[in-house]
């Protein structure tokens, strides 16, 4: 196939970039400055290198005509790293207004087929594991932008019988992760032999192995898809701070909590409607995870 990817430089994206390579897809992908594309290097002379504004509507139109991509994989994102992603505009522009380009260019060129990545956050805070078809109730802007992303892409595919479909990431983590993220942070500390410092140990997250999340997405590839539907990629099980640093076998200092958000005591997915439609379930658990993630940062210690 040939696939649209944007956000190829960053966590997922470039996970699945190599994913897509593997399999011998033709990948085009969109880059401001390949230079600074650290974690596309190995890699960059076997993509498909563009440059153009994501939220010029007429440039990226053009651009995608040009493709005659079979599919857009959109990753690109603005806000989840909420310590250092404050402007809620460029919040705005690339949550929400990119992904109405990307629909309306898909059905101008014919292109059928668009995997748009949302995120847990969009749930907000619930009692029980969360399902697709829960009321979305999102506690910050992040949460918010990408559930409005979610909403407005999903009725432009339902008006319009575009194959476009929302993968709802829990806690992904694996090789690549941005560095200052929980389990870059503990895994570098650690072969550095380094203090730890951690604020709390309460909150809970449904973590998923990166390749988990990328089979999911070539699943979605080469299935018919339903337009507008929503896929949870998650584990099925939570772990809390305390338990994730006792898996790691890690010596935390913990510090006093100051929550950035609200959290919630059950953060984990429903997976059954991922498993009927995909025929896809998470397969590494927890332990190995780690295992294989901490393996992987050993030998690219370089980058962090």
């Amino acid at each position: 196939m040939k696939i649209f990817l944007t956000g190829a430089s960053g966590f997922i994206g470039a996970n699945l970039a190599r994913k897509l390579l593997v399999k011998k897809h033709e990948v085009h992908v969109i880059l401001r400055d390949p230079k600074k594309a650290w974690r596309l290097q190995e890699i960059l002379s076997q993509l498909k290198v563009h440059q153009v504004d994501l939220l010029d509507a007429d440039k990226l139109t053009r651009l995608v005509k040009k493709i005659k991509p079979t599919a857009v994989i959109h990753c690109a994102t603005y806000g989840m790293f909420m310590g250092r992603q404050k402007d809620v505009e460029l919040m705005l522009d690339t949550n929400i207004k990119v992904i109405k380009n990307l629909c309306f260019a898909a059905l101008e060129t014919g292109c059928q087929k668009i995997i748009n990545t949302g995120t847990s956050s969009e749930y907000g805070i619930k009692t029980k594991p969360m399902s697709e078809t829960d009321s979305l109730e999102p506690v910050n802007m992040y949460g918010s932008t990408k559930a409005a992303a979610t909403i407005i892409a999903s009725q432009i595919a339902r008006e319009h019988n575009l194959q476009l479909v929302t993968m709802r990431l829990f806690a992904p983590y694996g090789p690549w992760e941005e560095p200052g993220r929980l389990i870059p942070t503990i895994i570098t500390s650690q072969i550095k032999n380094s203090e730890i410092k951690l604020g709390s140990k309460i909150p809970v997250r449904d973590f998923i192995y990166i390749d988990d999340i990328c089979e999911a997405y070539l699943k979605a590839l080469n299935t018919k898809l339903i337009p507008g539907d929503i896929f949870n990629l998650g584990t099925g099980k939570q772990t809390s701070l305390l338990k994730l640093a006792q898996l790691m076998k890690a010596q935390v200092t913990w510090g006093e909590y100051q929550p950035v958000q609200q959290e919630p005591k059950i953060w984990r997915a429903q997976t059954a409607h991922s498993q009927k439609l995909l025929g896809w379930h998470a397969k590494t658990d927890l332990t190995m995870g780690l295992k294989k993630t901490k393996t992987w940062f050993k030998a690219h210690l370089s980058y962090y």
